[in-house]
């Protein structure tokens, strides 16, 4: 009896709360229904690619990456389909991959971050609005890419801190739509050892205190 090992490579995995309730697989046609079913399951892994649909309903609850995972969203800027964007050239005879460029989804949290880094991630076509934490916190967080400098597709907003993240730096080519955080109990903004470059959007609006570290990189907004 012989035995064949397929190696699975190049994944995608699928968030739509379009369905109400909770499961899924996570695959372009059974996609998890919530961000809590995609933290739980046991096949992403660091590198993978996920996929948050835009469908008029929040996301409640944090999402949590793995090591040099994407996160992209239906806002994202770079093309028409997902194809588009992926970092790796899709499979002949695949399925047809969701449109982009389109209402970024938004995830919000009163339970804690919208979303938490690991090392190396990529942030595109995403919203997060009110949080009791941070919208995006991480800790040795190496190098994060978030939106885009041409043609931003990040945007941060209502309640809660906007950004919590020591030891790390953003790629070049970061840039916010727009940067907001109300009624946060720390500071707006927390930079401890972060370098790089960063471009918060058009509008930086903070009702609470801005901490960098002396030894952050450039901050760059505009009211």
């Amino acid at each position: 009896m012989a035995t064949v090992t397929i190696t699975v490579s190049n994944m995608v995995w699928f968030i739509s709360n379009i369905i109400s309730g909770t499961g899924g697989t996570g695959t372009r046609l059974d996609p998890f229904k919530t961000i809590a079913d995609f933290n739980a399951a046991t096949g992403p892994a660091a590198g993978h690619t996920v996929y948050l649909q835009h469908t008029g309903t929040d996301y409640p609850g944090g999402i949590v990456l793995k090591t040099d995972m994407h996160l992209f969203g239906t806002g994202h800027t770079g093309g028409v389909t997902l194809a588009d964007v992926l970092p790796f050239a899709v499979a002949p005879h695949s399925f047809t991959l969701p449109a982009i460029n389109g209402t970024a989804p938004i995830i919000t949290n009163a339970g804690g971050a919208g979303i938490t880094l690991n090392s190396g991630n990529t942030i595109r076509g995403i919203h997060v609005s009110t949080t009791t934490g941070a919208k995006i916190s991480g800790s040795n967080f190496g190098t994060l890419t978030v939106g885009d400098a041409t043609a931003p597709d990040v945007t941060l907003s209502g309640n809660g801190q906007a950004l919590s993240l020591t030891t790390g730096s953003f790629a070049a080519t970061s840039k916010f739509i727009s940067v907001a955080s109300t009624s946060s109990t720390s500071h707006g903004i927390l930079l401890n050892g972060v370098g790089g470059t960063v471009a918060m959007g058009q509008h930086v609006h903070l009702r609470s205190n801005v901490f960098g570290h002396p030894r952050a990189g450039r901050l760059y907004g505009q009211c």
